[in-house]
């Protein structure tokens, strides 16, 4: 898939889970290079995936989706440290999110 047209692929799913309400998103194998700032839109997202592409560097737009439970960046070319998700309120998400069970999301999905 050519990079512009998977990028517009990436948006089009976005906006259909966007519109759906969808707590699970999969952009895997998509060879995006970078993940459209639209996902931070998806706040209701509790798994993300976006194993085998070419991402370099963990998505800033992630930050913003507080309930994430599974991240999937497996098979990517990012850096140790880019594997290491910040806790829920590091990310924004305030007490509530705080209060949940948080787990470590880089000791799975790892690449």
């Amino acid at each position: 898939m050519a990079r512009d047209e998977a990028y517009r692929e990436a948006e089009q799913r976005i906006e259909a889970a966007r519109q759906a309400g969808a707590t699970e998103l999969d952009l895997s194998g998509m060879e995006l290079t970078e993940v459209p700032e639209a996902i931070a839109a998806l706040t209701q997202l509790q798994g993300l995936y976006l194993s085998f592409n070419k991402l370099t560097a963990r998505p800033e737009a992630i930050a913003s989706l507080t309930q994430l439970q599974e991240l999937d960046l497996s098979g990517n070319q990012l850096t140790k440290n880019e594997r290491r998700i910040p806790p829920p309120a590091a990310r924004g998400g305030g007490q509530g999110a705080a209060a949940t069970n948080h787990r470590s999301l880089d000791s799975r999905y790892t690449s």
